[in-house]
């Protein structure tokens, strides 16, 4: 399947397409809530639970959907902060039956928030907040997470293309070239980090 998104989601089946590209057939098609913002983020669930879409809004909005029933499960993470301060859910990632988010604040910080959508009323399973770490304001914002066993890794929003792993309560930076970090990927010990200007770096997450 293929999920592509402006203001709403559309599921595809791959094997409808011929050998042109073309005769293309919509499996689902799900319309936004004007409300909510629009799609910011999207992310297809595992395998061990499939058929599902979990995506983020500009307006603080998870949306769980279940492409087979058109089920939807929407909650609204600015409303568990309170509803202090905008926010916008500008990455989710999936692993197991937990939801990693992250949002980006109006007053120019970001956070990586755990959440278990099944735990109505107790969502928020751990926060990776970096805002309390430092003083500097451009130190606050990350680029781009990864999840890792036990924790993340985020990219540094200042130069010196370091990487910070946040794993069972410690942090560890680690460098990688000389630019802001702007992409992650991660998987089994390898890491592989690119900047803005176009170099990629190799490397071990520990």
């Amino acid at each position: 399947m293929y999920v592509g998104c402006r203001n709403g989601i559309e599921v595809i089946d791959l094997r409808t397409f011929n050998r042109r590209g073309r005769g293309r057939r919509s499996a689902l098609k799900i319309d936004n809530e004007q409300d909510q913002g629009e799609i910011s983020a999207i992310e297809l669930t595992p395998y061990e639970w499939p058929y599902k879409v979990v995506c983020g809004t500009s307006n603080g909005f998870l949306q769980y959907y279940d492409v087979r029933n058109g089920r939807k499960l929407t909650l609204d993470v600015g409303y568990m902060y309170g509803g202090k301060y905008g926010i916008e859910i500008s990455e989710v990632r999936m692993c197991g039956e937990y939801c990693y988010l992250m949002i980006e604040e109006e007053r120019g910080s970001s956070k990586v928030v755990e959440i278990n959508a099944e735990r109505v009323g107790n969502e928020i399973v751990r926060e990776y907040d970096w805002e309390k770490m430092t003083e500097e304001k451009q130190e606050r914002y990350r680029t781009q997470f990864a999840v890792i066993e036990g924790g993340i890794m985020v990219g540094s929003g200042l130069p010196g293309g370091e990487v910070v792993v946040m794993k069972n309560g410690e942090e560890k930076k680690i460098s990688f070239g000389k630019e802001v970090v702007s992409r992650i990927s991660y998987r089994g010990e390898v890491v592989v980090v690119g900047d803005d200007t176009g170099w990629v770096y190799p490397g071990a997450a520990e």
